[in-house]
């Protein structure tokens, strides 16, 4: 008995989904949206060419905005650029100086004589306790 119930609602199912279907298709066959609705067609035309110029309008701004914002970045970059030239100079500069003091250390205190002198150290005196 069950069975038969579930075949009944599933053909009920089935038949409701081919009358939607069947339906959405009538509908659109009569076609619900004209090409009239939207005006004549010179008239859409007339609005797409505005929206264009506005479009164009828009992408020119868009782009001097652009081209201000890099060369911005790019005055800015210079500036950086020329900074860490600087720094590099200045670190070169005292790397250099400090080699050429370490190179002038190195050779003075081979050129030196040997200043100190052996001295023997006096006998250690024990304690006799260990």
């Amino acid at each position: 008995m069950t069975d038969r119930r579930t075949f009944t609602i599933r053909t009920a199912a089935l038949g409701a989904g081919v009358v939607v279907v069947l339906g959405a298709g009538a509908a659109f066959a009569v076609d619900p949206f004209p090409a009239s609705a939207g005006g004549d067609v010179g008239e859409r035309i007339e609005r797409i060419e505005r929206r264009e110029r506005v479009l164009a309008q828009r992408a020119e701004r868009i782009n001097e905005r652009s081209a201000r914002l890099w060369e911005s970045y790019r005055v800015r970059l210079a500036a950086r650029e020329r900074q860490i030239a600087r720094i590099r100079a200045d670190n070169a500069r005292v790397r250099s100086a400090a080699a050429g003091s370490t190179a002038a250390a190195a050779r003075a205190r081979a050129a030196a004589p040997a200043a100190v002198a052996y001295t023997p150290a006096a006998p250690v005196a024990t304690s006799g306790s260990s």
